[in-house]
């Protein structure tokens, strides 16, 4: 017949339990870092590929006026829904002044991102929201 022993914790699990509850917060911290960086380059990247559509927009449509080139900009970026007017943390701006009669077209895009860890980081640094801000040009249209 065998006999059962009581197990006794020797502080082993106490130790790794407090260890873990350390090291815990600071790789959250890390791994909410990594998203941002992966947001913020998401963001930089369709808001380069929403100034050089307006861009080009601007520059094959010379009687388009600023109005119109920035909407054609804000529904590029695909951030609302396609017509509705740009949300505010979107800005799409003409450089040049955007009826460029077949000269080249010069746009600035700019946008208000917000850190995912802005609750964390503002308590060191304040740097919510961060300006990503890209501009394209396109040649015009005139011979």
């Amino acid at each position: 017949m065998r006999r059962w022993r009581a197990i006794t914790l020797d502080g082993q699990a106490g130790q790794s339990l407090i260890e873990f509850a350390l090291a815990l917060p600071i790789l959250l911290l890390i791994l909410l870092g990594v998203a941002d960086l992966g947001r913020a380059f998401y963001f930089t990247v369709t808001i380069a590929g929403a100034a050089r559509e307006a861009a080009a927009y601007a520059a094959m449509h010379p009687s388009a006026d600023a109005t119109t080139v920035s909407q054609h900009g804000c529904d590029a970026a695909g951030f609302g829904a396609f017509g509705a007017p740009c949300p505010s943390d979107l800005v799409v701006t003409c450089v040049v002044p955007c009826p460029t009669n077949g000269a080249d077209s010069t746009v600035r895009v700019t946008y208000s991102f917000r850190l995912i860890s802005a609750y964390l980081v503002d308590r060191v640094f304040t740097v919510n929201p961060i300006v990503l801000r890209t501009d394209s040009s396109f040649p015009g249209t005139s011979p």
